[in-house]
């Protein structure tokens, strides 16, 4: 019966990464597919706009989009480590 439940739960993650694949291809965004990636999204978003407000950098309205807008965990994380040395928003968003 263990097994059984294994093999959902394996199956159900491969889905979500293919539907994940298929809506980045259709136009769509791998978030959108998985609320759970959204919702990851979403908290490394928020601590970036924080350092940034932190470190007392001034961000345009163009520069705050991006930072809304970008979908890639790991750009969002750079963006984060960039804040403990930069002086610009520029600096942040390399």
């Amino acid at each position: 019966m263990k097994r059984n439940v294994r093999t959902r739960r394996l199956v159900g993650d491969r889905a979500r990464r293919v539907i994940g694949r298929c809506a980045a291809r259709v136009g769509g965004t791998r978030a959108a597919a998985d609320p759970g990636l959204e919702g990851e999204l979403k908290g490394k978003r928020d601590v970036l706009l924080r350092l940034v407000a932190r470190a007392g950098i001034a961000l345009s309205d163009g520069e705050r989009s991006r930072i809304l807008a970008c979908e890639d965990g790991a750009t969002l994380d750079r963006w984060a480590e960039n804040v403990l040395r930069a002086k610009t928003a520029a600096d942040v968003l390399v």
